[in-house]
């Protein structure tokens, strides 16, 4: 009887709201890329840089990219909570960058990268399907404007400066859901 009502209470829920159906989907996916991702904390970070292996997507970057692009990363305990975007948009195509970002689970933020190349059909396809999902839940928007609460939410030109604090930092962007 209580697995009836749990699963009943459910459904009257989904039914509820199409929107939670597709923020719940949004967030389950995010959620599923972040958990099997090799890369959570900068301790992981660390041993996976001294092992780099040879089609690693860091590889992609210029040495000085790599550098920036790696000192920039901030970590929460929830894993990736913002990175620089800058050298990725000027030496990756949206394929490459969501290469890179599957490292840390965060391949959906690729979206918010303003600039991003595409220059061949599977960078177009990444933009693409990143943006269809995205758009399915909540009208996700890749630019942030006060007051819009749809979950999850990136902020371009944003950092994690502590917990639930993304502050303005052109250049970065700041992942909500771990911050």
């Amino acid at each position: 009887m209580a697995a009836f009502f749990f699963l009943y209470g459910n459904t009257v829920l989904a039914q509820e709201s199409k929107l939670s159906d597709f923020n719940a989907s949004e967030l389950d996916q995010r959620l599923i890329d972040q958990q099997i991702a090799p890369i959570h904390s900068r301790a992981e970070l660390q041993q996976y840089v001294q092992t780099l292996p040879s089609d690693s997507p860091l590889r992609r970057l210029t040495q000085g990219a790599r550098t920036r692009f790696l000192d920039s990363l901030v970590f929460s305990s929830s894993g990736l909570a913002s990175y620089s975007y800058e050298d990725i948009a000027l030496e990756l195509t949206a394929y490459e960058a969501y290469k890179l970002l599957m490292l840390f689970g965060q391949q959906a933020t690729v979206r918010s990268i303003p600039g991003i190349k595409q220059p061949d059909e599977i960078s177009k396809t990444v933009m693409s399907v990143t943006r269809m999902r995205s758009d399915r839940s909540a009208g996700y928007k890749s630019t942030w404007l006060p007051g819009d609460d749809s979950y999850p939410v990136d902020y371009p030109d944003h950092a994690c400066q502590s917990r639930a604090t993304c502050v303005e930092s052109l250049g970065k962007i700041c992942i909500g859901s771990n911050c």
